[in-house]
Order: structure tokens, then C-alpha cells, then sequence
């Protein structure tokens, strides 16, 4: 009984080491410990969206973009799923995952899916200007319609 009682400090601590490196800037470094807390189901939704949305910008940050979009997709999943996405920081979160998510789907060109997820991050956080500058750039990156013919 004592190493059960022992155990459980330890393993609140090893989690919590585990969260912190998965912001890691290294993916090699983020990548396995965002995957033990994603993997940890006693860990609440909001965590393991986190850690989600946090593998999957550092996959897309080493090539792996449809890896980033499946992360990016479960974990919009999980905040929705669990209805606490629409105020305070998981929102934010939330907006930022349909960011990184818009610049994957970028990647892929797949320019409408983008488009689609800067306006809903606009729809959660009017100010986030990453999603307003992607937003842009991607419209300014469209072909322009050919001007209409003169009458005759």
C-alpha cells in the first residue's frame, strides 16, 4: 500500500513534466510527451486538446501535415464533444487550433477548407490576427475572375 500511495505523487509529477514538454519548440521532444498526455484519459478535455493541438503544430512544423490535420481535427473534436470551447481560454485555444489547422489544410491546397477555418477562428476571437492575416492572404492568392466582356 505504501508504494501505491508513494506512486501517485510521482506519477501526478511525471504527468505534469509530461505537459510541460509537450510546448516544447522541439518536435522530438514534444511529439512523445503530448502523445502520454493525449493518451491519458484520466486527463481532462481541455488538456488533452492541448496536447493535441500542440502535436500537431509540431508535426506540421517537421512535414508530417496530415498527421497535424488528424490531431487538429480530434482535438476540435474534443472541445466541442465536451461543450467548452465557446468562452475564455479554450476558445482561444479552439481559434488557434482552426488556424494552424487552416495553414495545414493550406499546405495540402486545399484553400477552401482553409478559408473555412480562419472564418471560424474569426468566429471565436474576432482579434486573432494570425487568422485574419492567413485569411487574407489566401484571398489575395485567388485568381481574380476575367473581367466581364464589354456590351456590344
Amino acid at each position: 500500500m505504501a508504494l501505491t500511495l508513494g506512486a501517485a505523487p510521482a506519477a501526478r509529477a511525471d504527468m505534469q513534466a509530461d505537459r510541460d514538454l509537450c510546448s516544447s519548440s522541439k518536435p522530438q521532444i514534444a511529439i512523445p510527451n503530448c502523445t502520454l498526455v493525449i493518451k491519458d484519459r484520466t486527463q481532462p478535455p481541455d488538456v488533452r486538446a492541448l496536447a493535441l493541438s500542440n502535436r500537431g503544430f509540431a508535426s506540421q512544423s517537421i512535414g508530417e501535415v496530415d498527421d497535424a490535420i488528424a490531431d487538429y481535427d480530434a482535438a476540435i473534436k474534443i472541445v466541442l464533444g465536451a461543450g467548452i470551447g465557446r468562452h475564455g481560454p479554450t476558445a482561444k485555444l479552439l481559434a488557434k487550433t482552426y488556424v494552424n489547422r487552416g495553414v495545414a489544410y493550406g499546405m495540402r491546397d486545399n484553400p477552401t477548407q482553409a478559408l473555412k477555418d480562419y472564418d471560424a477562428a474569426l468566429a471565436l476571437d474576432p482579434g486573432l490576427d494570425s487568422a485574419r492575416y492567413n485569411r487574407a492572404m489566401l484571398l489575395a492568392d485567388r485568381p481574380k475572375p476575367a473581367p466581364a466582356a464589354p456590351p456590344r
